[in-house]
């Protein structure tokens, strides 16, 4: 399973093994897709929670992309953004220039890592 996970492209999950139970725990990974370029997608999401999680009062968009890699266009930081406000893992506040997106603490949104796809 492990194997399968980091083939894929995801975070190696931790296995713990109890008396009479093994338990698995996945980390946050967002949606499982397939080739480098959806590879490049998640850990590029991954990338802006990071740097969300650790501001305090949110980021701009133009502070977002100076922090990414030089070669992430501001159409691939836009479309990462709008996949992180669908799955209620950010929010932003203001409007144009002055917008700052924001992190959700898990269980505030609609999404949680338990929720069924789709719901």
């Amino acid at each position: 399973m492990a194997e399968l996970a980091t083939s894929a492209g995801l975070p190696r999950p931790e296995i713990e093994e109890g008396h009479d139970c093994v338990t698995v725990r996945f980390r946050r990974a967002g949606v499982v897709l397939s080739g480098q370029r959806d590879r490049d997608h998640v850990e590029r999401k991954e990338a802006i929670l990071a740097m969300l999680d650790r501001a305090e009062n949110g980021l701009a968009l133009r502070e977002i992309a100076a922090k990414l890699t030089p070669d992430v266009s501001a159409r691939q930081v836009k479309r990462a953004l709008a996949a992180l406000r669908n799955l209620e893992l950010a929010e932003p506040t203001g409007r144009g220039m002055a917008a700052r997106l924001r992190r959700l603490q898990p269980g505030r949104g609609k999404w949680t890592p338990n929720t069924p796809r789709g719901q």
